[in-house]
């Protein structure tokens, strides 16, 4: 993929049945040419298993921080990561 136009950027800590809404949100848009990074600071492994559910394909950059990293510092990651033009954090409560 080229460079996206737009990175959206979910910092997610549990909560899946919020995150799974907000994922559907993104997969329903007529607007494709972005790129979805998850920064992941659940301690298990529900969110991961939750992206698989959808078909991101590429667009789909997901990353497990080794350690909690805390709200602030999550999206910082999940910012330092995004390629696109622009840049939407897309809390996964939204």
């Amino acid at each position: 993929m080229d460079r996206p136009k737009v990175s959206i950027c979910i910092p997610a800590y549990r909560q899946l049945e919020y995150l799974r809404k907000t994922l559907e949100s993104i997969r329903i848009q007529d607007f494709r040419n972005f790129e979805l990074i998850v920064t992941d600071d659940t301690p298990d492994n529900a969110v991961e298993k939750l992206l698989k559910e959808f078909n991101f394909g590429t667009q789909l950059r997901y990353h497990k921080n080794e350690i909690c990293l805390g709200s602030p510092e999550n999206w910082n990651a999940a910012m330092r990561l995004a390629k696109g033009e622009y840049i939407k954090i897309m809390h996964h409560d939204d």
